[in-house]
């Protein structure tokens, strides 16, 4: 028995094999190539599924036209109208139980809409109705929609062309005798990790671009009012008062611009 196992072969493994006895030969290098190939194969699905998850983002934020376009169609506003709440989730979601005027205040914001389908349903949402004064909160979803685009050109045009629109809104509703007061666009809060995932880097930076847009257009008619200031009478911890998510504004965030068109109104 000694003798035969003395002419068995022994099996030697350099540079840290290793050593399973009778087994095949598996050395580092070898367990490098297989851990590189497998978190080449994660790698490669989660990009197919990040791919993916940009895709389906991408399409809600550029395909809700004809939604958008069903909803101003069927919509009808009550006759002798005085005040119009117009934008888009953040003038929709405005509580009715705040609304910075008595009584006949019609809601015409539509939440995940842009500018250009704002232009679009003016006419039929305000100019045709003849109010007195419009509260517009507009421009977040232009910003953020151009985070998504690929490249810096395509971003800038899209941002320039949401102020484009902006300004022309301002100036037909200022023409047609409508006292038009704007808030400026709310930069959004730290997005969770979805939003984190696909959203942009040039979000502030262009939320500052607009606001500047916008503060030139103040005039006797159109009142310019800064939403942080508003959003500030709410102490120290206002950021996180005034909000419920990353965009939207929480009861108390709507308070404070209650007051703020009070005031404005008022002429305080």
């Amino acid at each position: 028995m000694i003798s035969q196992l003395a002419q068995e072969p022994v099996l030697t493994y350099n540079f840290g094999a290793i050593n399973h006895s009778g087994g095949p030969v598996v050395t580092k290098g070898k367990i490098w190539i297989i851990s590189i190939a497998a978190l080449t194969v994660v790698l490669a699905a989660a990009c197919i599924a990040y791919a993916f998850l940009v895709n389906e983002y991408k399409k809600s934020k550029f395909d809700r036209y004809s939604t958008r376009k069903a909803v101003t169609e069927s919509r009808q506003l009550p006759p002798g109208t005085q005040f119009i709440l117009f934008g888009d989730s953040r003038a929709e979601r405005w509580p009715q139980s705040l609304q910075p005027f008595p009584g006949d205040t019609f809601n015409a914001g539509i939440g995940g809409d842009v500018t250009p389908n704002m232009l679009w349903r003016l006419p039929q949402d305000v100019l045709a109705v003849k109010p007195k004064v419009v509260v517009m909160l507009a421009g977040i979803n232009d910003i953020v929609t151009a985070s998504l685009l690929d490249d810096d050109k395509s971003r800038t045009l899209r941002v320039d062309s949401a102020i484009t629109h902006l300004t022309k809104m301002i100036h037909l509703m200022e023409s047609a005798n409508i006292k038009v007061i704007v808030f400026t666009v709310t930069p959004p809060l730290k997005p969770d990790i979805m939003r984190s995932l696909i959203w942009g880097s040039s979000i502030p930076k262009d939320v500052e671009r607009v606001n500047t847009a916008l503060r030139k257009l103040a005039s006797d008619n159109v009142i310019i009012i800064d939403d942080i200031a508003a959003f500030k009478t709410l102490g120290d911890h206002w950021e996180q008062a005034a909000r419920v998510d990353a965009l939207h504004f929480s009861k108390q965030g709507y308070g404070a611009l209650k007051t703020a068109v009070e005031n404005v109104a008022s002429g305080n």
